[in-house]
């Protein structure tokens, strides 16, 4: 079989068409097993020298920028990790999940697949195929005519040998794909050859593949098609998982009445135990794990709504301390000065304590009381224009004064009349015990 030779049908005389491509540009997946070029096919048109190939042990998307010379529309690159990256400590699931979640965050509709294939391998080993299986579930059979299965390496064989193995791939594993509208393309590694291959999808329209379609569905991660790839696959493994733990149960048993090293067998359980303890928590997260358009996930937005709880909690303390703050100054305000310092014969009150030979005598009593009286209306008058002033500044604080020599004048006319009739009965006192 021959690669489909790559042809732009584009009418250059449809401006309108060529206008919206320009004003939006186009986005194009990049999918495939480790090693199989992706990279090295990005690095070629965007000349990143310092972007890695084969060698990152990251398991993450990476969007890049080319815009190309002739039409000066730009295309998104997306390079996506590969799935049984031994190299990498990311299981399928973190995988699938980080596609995913790009795919939906990012709100990404693309307008072509690209899936590389090293057709240097003689055979298709477990992790191509599964790379193969998953890729078919999250593209979606209705999508394979967006598709180019970009064959790379062809300087490492023979042509005659290379267009043999692209025959038997286009007839064996990719055959449905090739059934639905997909097509094999020859890269040689050069720019010439990745630019070719690029402008076959810049004015495709932009559509949406099948795992989006399913997230959009609110569906958890394994419940996807591609989700129900690995799930399939952690049953099977969870199964044998299963019997080699009890068969190392059975054989510790043996042990002991054969007088083995029962240490080590504990440690093989031990270990046969952790695995299906890991096999279980890799399929709750795929039947747990829901990914929306916006990123909006049930999980994120759980979180969110804890922070802002938290935070709302945190506010109403710090405004309990504050108002707690408030009244202790308020309190602090309210109690009343010591003004045994700046006014000496004084009580803390302000009021004037008598001398000893004060004690005797009726005019002296009145005298101290008089002067215990006139201090208090001073007092009221002070404390008025200070609660003016608290409340309206420095015009508060005359109208506080104004209001307390009110309240003190209109007290002062009972009270004179009350000291003047005290007086008078003191002063009948003393000259009536003069006399006497």
């Amino acid at each position: 079989m021959q690669s489909q030779p790559i042809t732009n049908k584009v009418n250059l005389l449809d401006t309108e068409t060529i206008r919206n491509t320009l004003q939006r540009g186009s986005t194009i997946l990049l999918m495939g097993p480790t090693g199989s070029g992706k990279s090295a096919f990005v690095n070629l048109l965007t000349k990143d020298e310092h972007a890695t190939t084969g060698h990152d042990l990251k398991y993450e998307v990476k969007a890049s920028t080319y815009v190309d010379p002739q039409t000066g529309i730009s295309v998104r690159l997306i390079d996506t990790p590969a799935f049984d990256d031994e190299r990498t400590k990311a299981t399928d699931t973190d995988v699938l999940e980080t596609i995913a979640r790009f795919l939906q965050e990012d709100d990404t509709n693309v307008n072509g697949i690209l899936y590389f294939h090293r057709i240097s391998e003689a055979r298709m080993g477990g992790p191509v195929k599964k790379n193969l299986k998953i890729f078919k579930e999250i593209c979606g059979e209705k999508n394979f005519n967006h598709v180019r299965v970009i064959t790379t390496y062809w300087n490492l064989i023979d042509e005659k040998e290379g267009k043999g193995r692209e025959s038997t791939l286009a007839n064996g594993p990719f055959k449905a794909l090739v059934k639905g509208g997909a097509k094999f393309v020859r890269h040689d590694q050069s720019v010439d050859s990745a630019r070719s291959i690029i402008n076959d999808f810049i004015h495709h329209s932009a559509f949406k593949l099948k795992i989006q379609e399913e997230l959009d569905a609110a569906w958890a991660l394994g419940l996807t098609s591609a989700g129900r790839v690995l799930m399939d696959e952690i049953e099977a493994i969870q199964k044998k998982s299963e019997k080699e733990t009890e068969a190392v149960r059975k054989e510790m048993t043996d042990a002991v009445y054969r007088g083995d090293d029962e240490k080590l067998m504990e440690q093989e359980r031990q270990k046969r135990e952790e695995e299906v303890e890991r096999i279980l928590e890799e399929r709750r997260k795929l039947e747990t794990i829901r990914i929306v358009k916006g990123g909006k996930s049930p999980a994120k937005e759980k979180e969110k709504d804890k922070a802002k709880d938290e935070s709302r909690k945190k506010d109403a303390e710090s405004r309990k301390a504050d108002r707690q703050v408030k009244r202790e100054g308020k309190q602090k305000e309210k109690q009343p000065e010591d003004r045994s310092v700046p006014f000496p014969g004084r009580d803390k009150k302000g009021r004037r304590q008598p001398q000893a030979s004060e004690e005797q005598g009726g005019i002296l009593v009145v005298r101290r009381e008089v002067s215990s009286l006139l201090y208090d209306m001073v007092d009221v008058i002070r404390h008025c224009s200070k609660a003016g002033a608290d409340q309206f500044g420095r015009l508060g604080k005359l109208f506080g004064a104004l209001v307390g020599l009110a309240v003190v004048n209109g007290v002062a006319l009972g009270v004179v009349v009350g000291l003047w009739f005290s007086l008078f009965a003191a002063t009948k006192r003393v000259v009536v015990g003069g006399s006497k």
